[in-house]
């Protein structure tokens, strides 16, 4: 559930043992806001996520796409991080991108970067240095996958590849199969926005994104963007081939 950042402090921290420095959610926060201002960006949003126990956070900075250079502001980068309390997983970083038009977004969770999950040495400094560190590199994995999106663009698709890939997506769980229709009626939306290609494809998935807990986006995104690279990987190599 969404919670206001006003509201975090009141959430549960489990007490440290000898094996074991839980991370209040709050402290991740404050080092995330001075990293990323640190690096000179400005933040347009955030949005804060838990789970019913409170224990595990996860946090979205949507940066401000004016500053970065993004034309008629149609998309921006995403800064993200996840906290637990309860030894669920590790306080990790990590970046993405946001279509502005459609609402759409992703992760690019091989580039989370993550501190020790169990750990008895852990202080404020050392966190506060993981984090400065982690950003200066998420902020370079946000250029690379800007890039790789972009080049979507160049991967012309016609009927057939878009039925590949539509069963793809269904049978490696980036969607459930009761999602078809609403994953159809949105190519067709991304495809009056972008033409047949792949970058419409990847679209019309992550729009499917925006009604799944923020928790579950890093592991879908992994099962979209792999499920693309195979296609193109596959699909288009054939027709180099061929030609």
């Amino acid at each position: 559930m969404e919670i206001l950042k006003e509201e975090i402090k009141y959430l549960p921290t489990q007490p440290w043992t000898k094996s074991w420095h839980p991370v209040p959610h709050t402290d991740c926060i404050e080092n995330v806001d001075l990293a990323i201002k640190n690096v000179g960006l400005e933040v347009m949003e955030q949005k804060f996520e838990v789970d019913n126990t409170g224990y595990n956070i996860f946090a979205q900075y949507y940066l401000d796409p004016i500053q970065l250079g993004f034309k008629n502001n149609d998309k921006t980068w995403i800064i993200a991080f996840r906290n637990s309390n309860n030894k669920s997983y590790a306080f990790s970083i990590t970046a993405g991108t946001h279509v502005f038009i459609c609402a759409n977004g992703m992760l690019n969770s091989e580039s989370m970067i993550s501190y020790r999950r169990h750990t008895s040495g852990l202080n404020y400094d050392m966190l506060k240095d993981f984090t400065q560190n982690a950003i200066y590199n998420t902020i370079e994995e946000a250029e690379s996958l800007q890039k790789w999106h972009n080049n979507l663009l160049e991967y012309k698709t016609d009927t057939n590849q878009e039925k590949i890939l539509t069963y793809d997506f269904m049978k490696n769980g980036v969607f459930a199969p009761s999602k078809f229709n609403e994953f159809n009626n949105s190519l067709n939306e991304e495809k009056k926005l972008n033409g047949n290609c792949a970058y419409s494809i990847h679209g019309a998935a992550t729009r499917l994104f925006r009604n799944i807990p923020a928790f579950n986006l890093p592991k879908q995104s992994k099962k979209l963007n792999e499920t693309i690279n195979d296609f193109i990987d596959v699909e288009f190599e054939i027709l180099k081939e061929a030609a």
